[in-house]
């Protein structure tokens, strides 16, 4: 591993410290450390993706360039909707001070799937991006990144969603936090369509 595909991968790891203390500041009410490390956690996972994706590789075989480009799209569009499209973006995402009271968690869709479902869709994200570029870099840098981020999701369940949504607990009893049963497969299947932020907007969701 080159000295700068090092550089890369520690930057990518940093990305998930500054993720949860951006979690620290929704928690304390602080939107300055909301904000911050918000931004420094997008713009950390940016450049670390960048980097290792535009390094050394090797030459991918036709077959896996068929299947990761369609695996890709959908990975980014399931990372999409359940990061930004089923959430509440004001309340999730804006530095603004805290809304009254504390939040509650809507059980549909993926998040009727697993309490974390974007860890499975990064995980497709990064396999697949893998296998479109043949990064060695991105080799060395899917399975620490993808590790940290179940080491943050872990963070997030035990010491600060139960502390931000009310009713957590339950949601801990209902709904797998990782791997998809097949009752949780078939409770997302069927409150896909589940109501939507801005029909029932008394009810932020979880993250």
């Amino acid at each position: 591993m080159d000295s700068l595909g090092v550089a890369f991968i520690l930057i990518g790891l940093a990305a998930f410290p500054a993720g949860y203390l951006s979690d620290l500041g929704d928690l304390k009410g602080s939107s300055v450390l909301k904000a911050g490390g918000m931004a420094a956690s997008l713009f950390l996972a940016l450049a670390a993706h960048v980097g290792v994706v535009f390094g050394p590789g090797v030459a991918v075989p036709k077959p896996l360039l068929i299947a990761g480009m369609p695996i890709l799209a959908l990975s980014i569009c399931l990372l999409y909707r359940s990061l930004w499209g089923e959430l509440p973006v004001r309340e999730s995402y804006s530095a603004g001070p805290p809304a009254e009271g504390r939040r509650r968690v809507v059980r549909t869709g993926t998040y009727a799937l697993t309490r974390h479902p974007g860890l499975l869709w990064y995980g497709l994200f990064l396999l697949s991006l893998l296998a479109l570029t043949g990064s060695l870099r991105l080799a060395a840098a899917a399975p620490l990144w993808w590790l940290a981020d179940l080491l943050y999701i872990l963070a997030q369940d035990r010491f600060i969603f139960p502390h931000i949504f009310e009713d957590y607990v339950d949601y801990r009893r209902e709904v797998p936090k990782l791997w998809p049963t097949v009752r949780s497969i078939s409770r997302c299947i069927s409150s896909w369509n589940g109501p939507g932020w801005n029909e029932r907007s008394d009810q932020p969701r979880n993250r």
